[in-house]
């Protein structure tokens, strides 16, 4: 996975590279561990969740913030 800000924010942080653990997989979202060790997040791993709305987009929320997914 490839974490960044865009825009305005993009000055604050580089782009976060990060592998993804499965976790678990329904039909409603997929559940992933991020391994994020030694970056500004501060955790070792970051839970990353991957789902689809009722409007069918497509989201993946890293941490706390949602986006919608991209690729």
């Amino acid at each position: 996975m490839v974490y960044e800000f865009v825009d305005g924010m993009s000055r604050f942080s580089s782009p976060l590279e990060a592998d993804l653990v499965p976790v678990e997989a329904t039909a409603a979202k997929t559940v992933f561990a991020a391994s994020v060790d030694g970056t500004s997040f501060g955790e070792e791993w970051l839970p990353v969740v991957l789902t689809t709305s009722a409007d069918g987009t497509r989201y993946a929320y890293v941490g706390m913030r949602a986006a919608p997914a991209v690729a």
